[in-house]
Parts: C-alpha cells; sequence; structure tokens
C-alpha cells in the first residue's frame, strides 16, 4: 500500500520537476530564480508527515526515513552578505537535538555557471549563539568562522514548477546522525513554496527525504482543576508538533497538531487534512481527535471529557517564518 501512495505522490511533484521550464538561464532568469528562492526557503520544516505515513502505512524497502526539524530564516547582516539564511538542524522537532552547527547560507548569482549559488558557511562560536531568529539585535554582531570551509555548495535553476539545487562535486556534506556515524552527503534539493525535498547519497531506492513547510498555530487548553478551569496557552507547527499540557509522574496528556496528506476512509486514501489530537504517555494512547479539511481559515478545536483544547494560525515571525 505504501508503496502505492507514496509512489503516486511522489509521481505528481516530480512529474513537474521533470518538465524543465524552457528558461534560458540568462542574468535575468537567474534574478527571478533568486527572487523565488529567497520567498520560498524561509521556514519551519519537518519530515514527520512523511515519517507518520510511512509507520501509518509501512515504510519504504529500505527503511524509514529521519524524523528531522529544518528552519530557514533570512536575517539581515549586510556585514556577511546581502543575502543570507541562517539554519539549524534538529533531531524530532524544534526541541530536539541540534545536529551539527548552525549555518549561514549565503546566496548569489553566478553567470558564470548560469546558475544561483547557495553557499553554507560556518559562523563564529555557533554553539553559544541561542536564539538567534527571534532576537535580530543579535544578527549585525555575527561573523564568519575564520577557519572556515564551505561543505555545502549548491547550483540553483528553475526546473518546471520547482527550483533544483544540485550539489557541486563531492556533495553537499550535511551533519552526521551520531558521534560514530559518517557524514551524510546530499545530493540534489527541490524546492517549491511548500516543500523541500532532500536526496542523500547512498539510499539505494533514490527516495528523497521530504521537509514539509510548517505554520505556527497560536493554542490554548483549557483544563477543569476540581471544578475551576485553567486556561494554559501555547506555540505549535503544524507538521507534527507537540506539547504536553499535564504532566504527573512519568505521564501525562500530550497534545499533536499534523497537517498534511493524510490516510482517510478504508481502503486508505489521502487527502489533505489537519488533525489535533490529544495523547496520554506513557503508551502514546489517542484520547481523542479532531480532523478538518485542510484549505479552510486553519481553525481547529476538539472537546475531550474537562479537556476543551483549540488552534488557530499564528501571525507571521521574525526572518520569514510562519
Amino acid at each position: 500500500m505504501i508503496g502505492r501512495i507514496t509512489g503516486a505522490v511522489g509521481c505528481m511533484l516530480l512529474s513537474l520537476a521533470s518538465a524543465t521550464a524552457a528558461a534560458t538561464n540568462s542574468h535575468a532568469e537567474l534574478e527571478r530564480v533568486a527572487r523565488d528562492l529567497a520567498a520560498w526557503l524561509p521556514g519551519e520544516y519537518s519530515t514527520y508527515p512523511q515519517v507518520y505515513l510511512e509507520r501509518r502505512l509501512g515504510a519504504m524497502p529500505e527503511g524509514e526515513h529521519g524524523d528531522w526539524y529544518r528552519v530557514f530564516g533570512r536575517i539581515e547582516a549586510p556585514q556577511l552578505a546581502p543575502i543570507v539564511f541562517y539554519s539549524e538542524l534538529r533531531s524530532g522537532g524544534p526541541e530536539g537535538v541540534l545536529v551539527g552547527e548552525p549555518l549561514l547560507y549565503v546566496l548569489t548569482i553566478d553567470d558564470a555557471q548560469r546558475a544561483v549559488e547557495l553557499r553554507s558557511r560556518r559562523l563564529l562560536d555557533a554553539r553559544k549563539l541561542r536564539s538567534v531568529l527571534t532576537r535580530p539585535a543579535l544578527w549585525s554582531r555575527l561573523a564568519l568562522d575564520p577557519h572556515d570551509v564551505a561543505d555545502c555548495i549548491l547550483l540553483w535553476r528553475r526546473y518546471g514548477a520547482q527550483l533544483r539545487g544540485i550539489a557541486g562535486e563531492g556533495g553537499c556534506a550535511a551533519a552526521p546522525e551520531g558521534p560514530s556515524q559518517k557524514r551524510r552527503l546530499e545530493l540534489e534539493w527541490l524546492l517549491d513554496p511548500d516543500e523541500l525535498w532532500i536526496l542523500e547519497a547512498g539510499r539505494r531506492d533514490q527516495t528523497h527525504t521530504r521537509f514539509f513547510k510548517a505554520r505556527r498555530f497560536d493554542c490554548s487548553a483549557v483544563l477543569a482543576a476540581r471544578g475551576r478551569p485553567a486556561t494554559r496557552t501555547f506555540s505549535l507547527h503544524d507538521r507534527g508538533g507537540r506539547s504536553w499540557i499535564r504532566q504527573d509522574g512519568g505521564g501525562g496528556e500530550q497534545v499533536e497538531l499534523l497537517r498534511g496528506l493524510l490516510p482517510f476512509g478504508d481502503p486508505p486514501q489521502l487527502r489533505r487534512q489537519i488533525w489535533l489530537t490529544l495523547y496520554r504517555q506513557p503508551g502514546n494512547t489517542i484520547v481523542a481527535s479532531s480532523m478538518e479539511l485542510a484549505g479552510g481559515d486553519g481553525r481547529i478545536a476538539l472537546e475531550a471529557g474537562d479537556t476543551q483544547l483549540s488552534c488557530e494560525p499564528a501571525p507571521a515571525g521574525p526572518g520569514g517564518l510562519r
């Protein structure tokens, strides 16, 4: 089943990608590519919708893709370059373990190669930096590591309805998944306004890791405590973001917000939906769930016993995050 479903989804996007645009890669066209890249790349991304489907319907023959959270935010740092993005990669979610170091990506037009170049740069004292995207006052003080060697150079061109970034010779080095593991090599990035697909070397099934762009939601939980309700507010992203609303000893209750092409009906068919789910931990037991078809105003709510939950889209934040 997973082969049929993920194969159909993959064909929808890659068929667009294979229809390469009839562009000359002139300087004017490269300026348009640079504008689209600068507009599309910023955001929070999560691979959890892909992981969820693989766990629910069955993984690809080579196994489950990794559960990653990645953020790109455009920052104003003219002391470094005119167009700069700050990026972090974490395992599992925004509060997960930082993988490698935060990076800067610098965007320039390379007329000689008829491409838009996106080059990674390492920050000085990167591990000491905290909350860079939400503290614009820091941006003018950022400096590059003088011993920096670019581990990632991507050459971007228009590719049908998408943008395609091809890694330079030797691949695009990515941080290892653990201290005993080899560095991963990324060969290709495919980008549109809603998704970033990354193809890694060594994966024999040649399937991309799919990063889905997330939206931020402002959520509230009204909890009845001994007859007196208490309200808790929190923020979630809608690509599998989770938050505790109650904790007791080794367990409690968690809320999850998930948007994407999700299974519906029996046999399952994929439909664009957003789910708000209340889980009991340990055990990841579903207490209650609410589903809305994607495309409405984005608001979603549920009621379960003495708990009322509601979430609505949050305003855009710094760095182009939404």
